[in-house]
This record gives structure tokens, sequence and C-alpha cells, in this order.
């Protein structure tokens, strides 16, 4: 199944996997706080993914619009745009119980994970207070 995002189209180009500036729009410009959000959002991501898997195990379709619709609301503060793409139709295939869109973007997810992870790592960089120059060895 592909999904086109005709915005982004529109502005010339794809979106970023993980948009550095939604995260200084979200939460500023201070590299320690985006480094803290984008490393808590790594392993939150992949237990809403988890979340997803369940739902879809348990055959409830609306476990997996309420899992989808809170691994869209996390993926967008850290401006994951593929993933939020993702998780949006997933929340109107759960609230439809359209099993076969479900079933065809749920695959998705791990993909959608290691571009969001390889773009994340410039984020995660750590952060080296300023020590003056008499401080440095």
């Amino acid at each position: 199944m592909t999904v086109r995002n005709d915005a982004a189209a529109s502005l010339g180009g794809p979106k970023p996997a993980m948009d550095d500036a939604v995260l200084r729009r979200t939460l500023g410009d201070d590299p320690e706080l985006i480094s803290e959000v984008v490393a808590e959002f790594i392993p939150a991501a992949h237990l809403g993914i988890a979340e997803i898997r369940a739902a879809v195990a348990s055959a409830v379709p609306e476990q997996v619009r309420q899992a989808s619709h809170k691994l869209k609301g996390s993926g967008s503060v850290v401006g994951a745009h593929h993933l939020v793409e993702v998780c949006s139709l997933l929340e109107t295939a759960g609230r439809s119980g359209n099993w076969a869109a479900i079933e065809a973007l749920v695959p998705r997810l791990d993909g959608l994970m290691s571009e969001i992870e390889l773009a994340a790592q410039p984020f995660l960089r750590p952060i080296v207070p300023d020590r003056g120059p008499d401080r440095y060895p």
C-alpha cells in the first residue's frame, strides 16, 4: 500500500523521518531538552508499536485505534511525519474496523522506526557543557 504525502510533495520534497524544525518549534532551541525527549521517544515508540501489534493480535479494532492515536501524538512532538501519517491511517482503519488496511499498514512501522532511529542520532550526541578555556586538559 503506497501512501502519498501531497503536502510534502507540494513543498518540493519528502519530509524527514524526524524533523528538527518541529523539535525546535515544540521544545525550543534547547539541545539538552531535545536530546532528552528524543532519547525517551525511541523506546516509547517501540512500546507503542508493540501495543499496536498486541491490539491487532487481539482482533479488537478499538484497541488498534487507541494505540495508534497514542503513538501518533508522541510522534508529532518529535516531527516523525511518516510515523504520524501511518498511525493516523491506522487510527482511521481501527475506527472503521478495516482489517485489510490495518494489516497493510502495521508492517510499515518497523521500517519507519529504523528510519527514525537513524535520523535521531544527531540529537542523541552527548551534550558537553562549556568548561571554558582554562578547563580543557
